[in-house]
């Protein structure tokens, strides 16, 4: 297990960009964001590819940049919150560094989306909370759990340090 990449992985909303950013800059590591690279190979947003090809598109293209990550070295990579639910997914970022859950309670996740981007996933409460839940299982199995719980980005990130340095 290579442990200078990280993985952050979880529900859409927790926060895996933005504390991506700020881990890899205290690392000095290189910052990837998934969802990012599919937009820029696409020319199009998440929004438009579900719209116009589909979801099954979309998660091929996810997995297609997933693989593209291979070998690389001194990286934080911000998943897709549906980009760990496969076994095949999670095998590869296994073979490929260590995974970190940022595990967001509910309400905060609502939060963020309301006041966000629109994510195409995300349709009422209803459905978004049994979405998260129908998840947490495959989430569970992330080499590391970070509760998120009233924590700042900083927090979050010295969280993940503390951890890695216990390693």
């Amino acid at each position: 297990m290579n442990k200078d990449v990280i993985f952050l992985v979880g529900f859409m909303g927790c926060g895996k960009s933005a504390v991506g950013k700020a881990l890899a800059g205290k690392l000095g590591y290189t910052f990837f964001d998934t969802d990012e690279m599919v937009e820029r190979n696409e020319g199009r947003s998440i929004e438009e590819i579900f719209a116009s090809s589909g979801e099954g598109y979309f998660r091929e293209r996810e997995w297609e940049v997933l693989i593209s990550l291979k070998g690389i070295r001194s990286a934080v990579v911000a998943t897709g919150g549906g980009l760990f639910l496969g076994a095949q997914h999670r095998n590869f970022i296994r073979e490929q560094g260590i995974s970190v859950w940022l595990d967001s309670p509910f309400e905060d996740i609502l939060k963020r989306l309301k006041s966000g981007p629109v994510r195409p996933l995300f349709r009422d409460e209803a459905d978004l909370k049994q979405m998260l839940e129908n998840r947490k299982g495959r989430y569970f199995l992330a080499d590391h759990q970070i509760k998120t719980d009233d924590l700042g980005i900083h927090e979050i990130v010295e969280k993940i340090l503390l951890l890695l340095s216990s390693q």
